[in-house]
Formats: C-alpha cells, structure tokens, sequence
C-alpha cells in the first residue's frame, strides 16, 4: 500500500499539472487509482481540472483502470467525451477502455455536451448509437434535450432509432419540444416519419434520408 506522503505528492502533482512529478510520485509508489475522500480517481480528478499533463502521465501508469467508476458512475472516457478531447479519448479507447458502457456511456456525454467529432469518432470504433442510460435515455434524446442540433444529425445519419421512450415517457422528439426549439422539432417530426415508413411491412430497404437540421435554431429560440 503507498504511504500517505506519496498519495499526497502525486495529489499535489496533478494540483500542478506536473507531468515530471506525476511520474515521479508513481515512481516512488502512489498508487495510480488513487481516490480522493470525495471519490474521484486520480486521473477523473485530473480530467475535471483540465489538467492534461497529468492525465497523459497517468495514462502512462501501469496498472491505472481505465474503467474506474467516481461517485457519480463517471469514467475517464465518459468525462473525456463531454469536454471534447478527442486526443485524450483516442489514448483511452487505443487502450483498452471500455466504450460499452452498461448504462450511461460515453456517447451519451458527446451528445449532451455537442461533441460532434468525438460522436463521429465513438461511433467508427463501434459504439452502440442506440445505448440506453438506466432510465432508457439514448444518445439522441441527450443531444436534443441539450439543442445540439450538430449532434441530432450525426446520430441519426449514423442510423440512430428516434423511436425509444425513456421512463420519463419521453422521445427525443419531445426532448426538442421541450427545449423549444421549433426548427429542431420540425426536423425530428420527419425523421420520425422516415423511420416509421422505413419500418413499414414491405417497405423498400432505403428511404431517402432528409435535410440536416438548420445548422443554428431561429431567433429567440433555445440553443
């Protein structure tokens, strides 16, 4: 078990972003899944400070789980996903952490938060489009709840269903409803459209996909 002093100095280290004494305090035996009295790994503590430097030295670790869970059933990738950094997810998913997800998923976080290059990048390494949170939210419904229309269109050009109900009672449809953003709404009542026509008894195996969402919402509405 490491010593309270080294726990400490590689705490102090990420405080820093001092990727030399990162190393160094793993060198001397702290341990890399360190968790902080409120529950935060190491390396998510890191993630949620923006301190890069220390998260490409933990990374470096051996023996970090990737796959750590905080407080709040975050992981690395999960947190890495919602604020975009795309380098950082590459690291994580080129080793080995898990993008499948039980529950929330990275995707979802991507989606939430509009980002449209991680969504696409998740997605080519093979990430369920149509996951599915605890409560049955999916990855669609988070990015239309948020406005993201960017998002909205990736997810569905990807094959995204808009039909699901999460325990809410609620679809992505009426997620954009509530986010009040009628050109947003307007553009899901057709895709909801196509995807019943498409799931018709004899329907033909391709229906022409429609227009993109506008790319910002009309004045006055939410984003």
């Amino acid at each position: 078990m490491a010593s309270a002093g080294v726990s400490e100095d590689l705490l102090g280290a990420i405080e820093l972003d001092s990727a030399v004494r990162v190393r160094d305090a793993l060198a001397k035996g702290a341990d890399p899944n360190l968790r902080t009295a409120e529950g935060e790994t190491a390396l998510i503590l890191a993630l949620h400070e923006e301190h890069y430097n220390s998260v490409r030295a933990l990374l470096e670790a051996p023996g970090i789980n990737l796959d750590a869970e905080n407080s709040r059933g975050q992981t690395a990738l999960m947190v890495a996903a919602f604020q975009g950094r795309i380098d950082i997810v590459r690291q994580l998913v080129d080793a080995h952490a898990e993008i499948h997800h039980t529950g929330w998923t990275a995707l979802h976080y991507a989606a939430g938060n509009g980002q449209v290059e991680v969504l696409r990048y998740l997605i080519d390494e093979g990430a369920y489009v149509d996951a599915q949170s605890q409560s049955h939210t999916t990855p669609l419904m988070m990015a239309a709840r948020a406005g993201q229309r960017a998002a909205c269109a990736v997810l569905v050009d990807a094959g995204a269903d808009p039909s699901p109900i999460n325990d809410a009672g609620l679809s992505a449809l009426d997620f954009a409803k509530k986010a009040g953003d009628e050109g947003l709404v307007h553009w899901f009542e057709g895709v909801e459209h196509r995807w019943q026509r498409r799931h018709e008894p004899g329907a033909p195996p391709e229906v022409e996909p429609g227009a993109s969402p506008p790319a910002s919402p009309p004045s006055g509405s939410a984003q």
